[in-house]
């Protein structure tokens, strides 16, 4: 008997299944719908560049389709200037091809595009496209320490900055043979208190000129190795007490100190040493007296401490809630915006119920909880609980930390929030509008983000966080 082919069997098990009942044309015409829906949305799924084209935020969708592929071609569609150079920067970082800054319009840019360049590969060369001369040193200098090459310092032309480069050295090296070839005295003085610092030495600090820094180099490296015969060198007689009072963990010693500022810190250093919170009631300065008992309860882990204090107390719960990653300490903070950001700073490290931010009273509040610890327990379904469309797509984007859901969000101030913070980008902050207060706190949390992400000092520096260099420096411990 004749087999029947089994590419025919396929066939009409295929005609069979997909066929429409007779008759019903209706189905019929449905299902060819779903087939050609079905083909689009694979179609722009795989085609960023046809997606890009029916966005209604086309610039940012371009910028997100050419950092994630590393082409340029999306770039040169962008019509924003600002978003274009960002667009080339992040490129040329990713690949690490400096003809690409070329490409970038912006002088600032371009320049910071070279020095990211020369950190990443450690090519010091690159540094000498950049035409600002103390971005340049600094360029040199960054790359010598990434090096732990002194040498590079050389291309530096003027002399001080050339010299503050080598003696950026010293600590590594330990070698005072730098700090005497410097023709700078200042140079020269904060080098060897750099040396005796590093080496904890202090009779590098009596060849140290200036006496201010050389009576704080002794009382420095005195503390350090609990040295009170070091003490004995300091000049100034309030230092010397201070610097007994510490060595000889003795808060008597304070007493005697006649400057009143001066003894408050002095207790308050002994307190610390001590962890003894009776020191701190010794303090006339009520500023200075809560402030010893604040790092005292954050040192002992004990929030208790915390209720004696008036315009410290929120901060104290707070450090303390943080410090222990306990978020039941954070609902002893009086205010609510306080008290959100303590949930989240727990939320990073430890788990937070959701049901805490039922408790806070304002919706915006709640809203941002919600948001911050769906972000850390990368826990979509925690959006659920937001109401308003733009927040919720805000929290989804942050929970899938997917920065091509902001396009998304039709409020343009939240959308680059939302794109800067997950893509670390802090041009997206700039373009945060200043009309209003809360536009200005959104722009200055966009950057408080990023710089909490990145968790590096050397980023207060920047061009982009120079207006926040003190808040990006507080964030990060400096």
């Amino acid at each position: 008997m004749k087999k029947t082919p089994l590419i025919f069997i396929a066939l009409m098990l295929a005609l069979c299944c997909c066929t429409s009942p007779p008759g019903d044309g209706k189905n019929k015409s449905t299902s060819i719908t779903q087939i050609s829906e079905n083909t689009s949305a694979l179609s722009l799924r795989d085609d960023p560049l046809a997606r890009c084209n029916i966005s209604l935020q086309k610039d940012l969708c371009y910028w997100n389709a050419g950092k994630k592929a590393n082409d340029i071609s999306f770039c040169d569609r962008i019509i924003g200037q600002a978003d274009k150079d960002s667009c080339f920067l992040g490129i040329a970082e990713g690949m690490k091809q400096l003809a690409l800054c070329e490409k970038i319009a912006d002088k600032s840019v371009r320049e910071m595009c070279y020095a990211n360049y020369a950190l990443d590969t450690k090519d010091y060369s690159a540094c000498k496209n950049i035409s600002d001369i103390a971005n340049q040193e600094s360029c040199y200098y960054e790359v010598s320490l990434d090096l732990h090459d002194m040498t590079i310092c050389d291309h530096i032309e003027r002399i001080d900055t050339r010299e503050a480069c080598y003696i950026g050295h010293v600590e590594e090296k330990r070698d005072p043979g730098i700090c005497e070839k410097a023709l700078n005295r200042n140079t020269s003085d904060m080098c060897f208190y750099i040396l005796a610092k590093a080496v904890q030495n202090a009779d590098y600090c009596s060849r140290i000129n200036e006496s201010n820094l050389m009576n704080i180099c002794k009382y420095t490296v005195a503390v350090a190795e609990k040295d009170q015969r070091i003490c004995t060198g300091i000049e100034y007689l309030d230092l010397r007490l201070h610097c007994d009072a510490l060595t000889g963990s003795e808060p008597s010693a304070c007493d005697e100190i006649e400057n009143t500022d001066e003894r408050d810190n002095c207790y308050g250093d002994v307190a610390n040493l001590t962890y003894d919170p009776y020191v701190c009631e010794k303090i006339v300065d009520n500023a200075t007296r809560e402030y010893c008992f604040k790092n005292l309860a954050k040192t002992l882990k004990d929030e208790s401490i915390c209720w004696a204090l008036n315009d410290y107390r929120n901060n104290c719960f707070y450090d303390v809630a943080t410090n222990v990653k306990n978020a039941d300490i954070c609902k002893e903070i009086s205010s609510e915006d306080y008290k959100t950001e303590c949930y989240r700073k727990v939320a990073e490290s430890a788990d937070v119920p959701g049901s805490l931010c039922a408790e806070l009273q304002k919706q915006a509040n709640r809203d941002a909880c919600y948001t911050e610890l769906a972000s850390a327990k990368r826990n979509a379904s925690i959006c659920e609980n937001l109401l308003e469309a733009d927040q919720r797509t805000y929290c989804l984007a942050r929970a899938k930390n997917d920065s091509e859901l902001c396009q998304n969000i039709k409020n343009p101030d939240l959308q680059d929030h939302c794109a800067g913070t997950i893509t670390r980008d802090p041009a997206k902050c700039d373009r945060i509008g200043s009309a209003s207060y809360k536009a200005i706190g959104l722009k200055d949390n966009c950057y408080a983000r990023i710089i909490e992400a990145v968790n590096d000092s050397a980023i207060c520096g920047t061009k982009e966080f120079s207006e926040y260099k003190y808040r990006c420096e507080t964030l990060l411990g400096g």
